[in-house]
């Protein structure tokens, strides 16, 4: 998947159950937003995504479906995602907020 520091399909679903983990600690359910995490790291599957590309990816997944207000959510959480993933990747963008 992204290609520069090794960061493979299954580095991204590790760390999303690790992020998932860290949420779910301190006292969020993360029920509906694991899925759509998860959906986002299906949206990135086949993708030959570098990590600067990954806010990009998140933007296009988060604006395929639904109105602005679904959209700035699903744009959110993929935010919130890469912001925890930069952390061990630190080459890794984020959307910037609106």
């Amino acid at each position: 998947m992204a290609r520069r520091s090794g960061m493979t399909g299954a580095d991204l679903e590790d760390h999303l159950e690790r992020y998932l983990e860290l949420r779910r600690a301190l006292g969020f359910e993360m029920r509906v937003e694991g899925r759509l995490l998860h959906d986002f790291l299906a949206f990135l599957q086949g993708r030959a995504l570098a990590e600067p590309l990954l806010a990009q990816a998140a933007v296009e997944w988060a604006s395929s479906r639904g109105g602005s207000k679904y959209q700035a959510g699903r744009l959110s959480m993929a935010r919130c995602f890469l912001a925890h993933l930069r952390a061990h990747f630190p080459v890794s963008k984020s959307p910037r907020p609106q």
